[in-house]
């Protein structure tokens, strides 16, 4: 048996895509017989998957909550604040083998809890994995920041990442090669949806949190009220909530798209979502690989998306449109997809191949399990 601790480092919300695969690797870990904690932001509701962790036999610690701004915007503020949580002491709850999940990389260059809890680890010799799922739009890094990400990343037994796009940008960022440095897959749930629909209506999804300075709903609204080539029986649905709800509404308001946006908040049902829709519309200006559009590629959709993060390498003219992360080049793609739309049958068709050729085979969450295992003290 051995003790594993699973580290989360989500702040922006109480669960995430990011949140999947190491959440299911615990749960397989614990069906296993290891010991399984947990580190993650109190939240005043628990995530269900959570609760389902600790029937399980998880022990789950929390750490309190900080201030929710961009982290380069308040690292001195954020350190502070910081300073006051509890000390997590691995000598109370001994660990063989840490994995450690980032919705971001640059984020341990700012959490103190994480600096300090990361030094310790270190220090005791534990072995830890990290999985990043997103680098995309940080800012460069200070001198500081790159000194601790290196520490960090450098000190890893495994360093996963997305996909090679990931690992070139954070290599960029940090000014050092990460030889230990590998790719891992996300969980996905492969969808089985019918064939696209033969009818007039162009019917689009945009499928994420509805946090614009992430996901760029916001670009999507702005260039569909700019775009002059799409028919005038294309429908938009948004599905997701998100804290930019009610600014997206209004922004929908402004550039007069009421009539065709509509916002249907969250949806668990990813068959019923894509029995409905043909075309998944991703603008996010900071994304690492979108599971959205890993759901909807194998459920046979075409996907346009801006070319961010490891979107570059899934999303090509073969499965769908790609944009630049700005208004005028996301109207451009909307206009180019909707004069191609007797071609979305065959691009879905390809998008579907990708998806599960890649996913259709083994899980993701037992192989990140195997190599923690691989790399554990026990």
């Amino acid at each position: 048996m051995a003790r594993l601790w699973f580290l989360s480092s989500m702040e922006g919300s109480p669960w995430g895509a990011s949140e999947e695969l190491w959440s299911s690797a615990a749960l397989l870990a614990l069906a296993d017989g290891h010991e399984v904690t947990v580190c993650m932001r109190r939240w005043e509701q628990v995530p269900p998957r959570l609760s389902e962790l600790e029937r399980a036999g998880a022990v789950l610690r929390w750490r309190t909550p900080l201030p929710l701004k961009l982290p380069f915007e308040v690292p001195l503020v954020q350190r502070f604040r910081d300073a006051k949580l509890p000390p997590l002491r691995l000598e109370e709850r001994p660990a063989d083998v840490v994995c450690w999940s980032h919705g971001a990389l640059p984020d341990v260059t700012w959490q103190a809890w994480a600096q300090r809890l990361g030094s310790r680890v270190r220090a005791a010799g534990v072995p830890y994995v990290t999985v990043s799922h997103g680098f995309d739009g940080a800012p460069p890094a200070s001198e500081g920041q790159r000194q601790l990400g290196l520490a960090h990343f450098a000190g890893a037994a495994r360093a996963l990442f997305l996909g090679p796009a990931s690992i070139e940008l954070a290599e960029r960022w940090l000014a050092a090669r990460l030889p230990g440095a590998g790719v891992f897959r996300n969980a996905v749930t492969l969808v089985d949806a019918p064939p696209l629909p033969a009818e007039p209506a162009v019917r689009m999804a945009c499928v994420g949190r509805l946090v614009a300075w992430q996901k760029g709903q916001d670009l999507l609204l702005d260039a569909l009220g700019r775009a002059k080539g799409l028919p005038d029986t294309w429908e938009l649905s948004f599905y997701g909530e998100g804290p930019d709800r009610a600014y997206l509404e209004q922004l929908t308001a402004m550039y007069g798209l009421a009539g065709k946006v509509r916002f249907r908040g969250h949806e668990s049902d990813l068959a019923r979502i894509w029995a409905e829709s043909e075309l998944l519309v991703l603008p996010s200006r900071i994304e690492g690989l979108s599971l959205a559009a890993l759901e909807a590629m194998s459920a046979g959709r075409p996907v346009l998306a801006t070319a961010v993060g490891e979107m570059r390498t899934w999303v090509t003219e073969r499965t769908g449109f790609v944009a630049a992360p700005d208004a005028d080049s996301l109207a451009g793609a909307l206009e180019q997809a909707a004069a191609a739309r007797r071609d979305w049958g065959a691009l879905g068709a390809e998008a579907r191949e990708a998806a599960r050729s890649r996913y259709a085979a083994g899980d993701p969450a037992r192989e990140l399990l195997d190599t923690m295992l691989s790399v554990s003290r026990a």
